[in-house]
């Protein structure tokens, strides 16, 4: 059963905290003052440590920091109200706090999910259950467990977050799980793509218009962060987006207040940030393309995520989980990949990541005359997905792949085009160019 301490001087605070707890199978000890609880978390085990900021006798990162140095292994969460400002939790995140709340506490279920994160580890299903993965997540290595169990932790607070990696990483996936695991969750997930803005349009998509503001503003219309009122704004490739609106968000970000293009009066705004890149923001920064002050703003929780290529023991698992999906979706439930093809997936580097993997599956459907995916569909999917730049660097080209499909069906030209998904026009024009369409049967 987990047991948990509670650093606070406030008896109310301590109380909601036990009625929060109650019911849970989770049991607290509360002490009123930071001696008093470096003393308990010292002499006693606890699955996991709370701090009020603002303590009596010092203050709650003080104590983060002794007990660290003590030698105190147990997670801890710091809690505050008006103290704790994005830079304090950037600095208890720093000290080595596992996550933040915010007083008034959050609602139940929150909390127990916070605690439950920290402290019980994951459920099996019972034997001949299946349970969907947590946050749509699919793996076992150290690295999913690892982002698994971050999610909470950072959803639990509302600083802005930056999640960094290639294309293809369900980096948006990421910023989902963290918006419905949080208190927000009832509020909306608005995502904003900064690449596909143009720049001209950038200011009026983010913060709104009034009617006449410029040309071809006909309406008044509120924009993206209006929108995301109460819940989540997610800013993809925010490293793509436009220096000159690098001020204005940056300004957004600190005050909270929004002004649409040609009005005068400012509106307060409650909006989290998540943020995602493929770029190194660093990188931008020393060459001029992106500010310094908003990336620190902007990263107060960051997390890499890791490409598909480093966790290949996860690879089988997650090609199992969306074949299952895309064959649903299509009605021929009960399809499954062989052994040579799951084998012939874990070889593979992914540039692509995770997206790439989803594709090839789709095309592999396709090509498999079922209910079996063998190492040829893959393969011959693969060689569709990514034929002209494996044809570039020695690879398979498209051509092998019509080759191979036509020999599985005996080259009959009407069965082989409708598993490479073509007419039996590109079919015949792909086989000319390659002289091979004497002999084919003319079905």
């Amino acid at each position: 059963m987990p047991h948990v301490l509670w650093v606070d001087d406030e008896v109310q605070t301590g109380d909601a905290l036990l009625r929060v707890l109650a019911g849970t199978g989770v049991t607290a000890e509360v002490a009123h003052s930071g001696l008093e609880g470096f003393q308990q978390a010292v002499a006693g085990k606890f699955d996991a440590i709370l701090i009020d900021l603002k303590l009596p006798d010092m203050f709650g990162l003080t104590l983060l920091q002794r007990l660290t140095a003590a030698g105190v292994t147990a997670p801890i969460i710091i809690v505050g109200s008006c103290y704790l400002q994005p830079e304090t939790e950037a600095e208890a995140a720093r000290l080595g706090a596992v996550a933040t709340l915010h007083k008034p506490l959050p609602d139940v279920d929150e909390v127990r999910g916070l605690l439950r994160a920290v402290c019980v580890p994951a459920i099996s299903s019972p034997p001949g259950r299946s349970s969907p993965p947590p946050f749509g997540l699919v793996g076992e290595s150290p690295d999913a467990r690892a982002l698994i169990k971050w999610i909470p932790l950072v959803a639990s607070g509302h600083p802005t977050v930056l999640l960094v990696g290639e294309t293809g990483t369900g980096k948006e996936l990421v910023a989902r799980a963290i918006h419905d695991a949080s208190s927000r969750r009832h509020g909306p997930f608005v995502p904003l793509n900064c690449s596909a803005i143009p720049d001209g349009l950038f200011e009026s998509e983010l913060f709104g218009h009034r009617r006449g503001a410029f040309t071809g503003a006909t309406d008044d219309r509120p924009g993206l962060i209006a929108a995301a009122h109460g819940g989540t704004l997610f800013l993809d490739e925010v490293g793509e987006l436009p220096l000159p609106m690098q001020p204005r968000l940056l300004r957004w970000l600190e005050d909270g207040r929004i002004r649409r293009v040609g009005d005068t009066v400012e509106k307060a705004s409650n909006v989290r940030v998540i943020a995602a890149t493929n770029r190194n923001l660093r990188e931008e920064i020393e060459t001029g393309r992106f500010r310094k002050d908003l990336f620190y703003r902007i990263s107060v929780a960051t997390y890499q995520l890791p490409p598909l290529r480093s966790r290949r023991d996860d690879i089988g698992k997650i090609a199992d989980y969306w074949l299952q999906r895309l064959a649903q979706q299509t009605g021929r439930d009960g399809w499954s990949l062989t052994r040579t093809a799951a084998a012939t997936l874990r070889e593979h580097d992914w540039p692509g990541n995770v997206r790439e993997l989803r594709n090839v599956l789709e095309h592999a459907l396709c090509l498999a005359p079922g209910p079996r995916v063998d190492c040829e569909d893959i393969a011959a999917a693969m060689s569709q997905s990514i034929g002209g730049a494996a044809a570039v660097n020695g690879g398979p080209s498209v051509d092998t792949d019509v080759i191979a499909v036509l020999q599985r069906h005996q080259w009959h030209r009407t069965h082989a085009a409708r598993r490479l998904g073509i007419s039996r026009t590109t079919l015949w024009r792909r086989l000319r160019h390659i002289k091979l369409s004497e002999g084919i049967e003319q079905v």
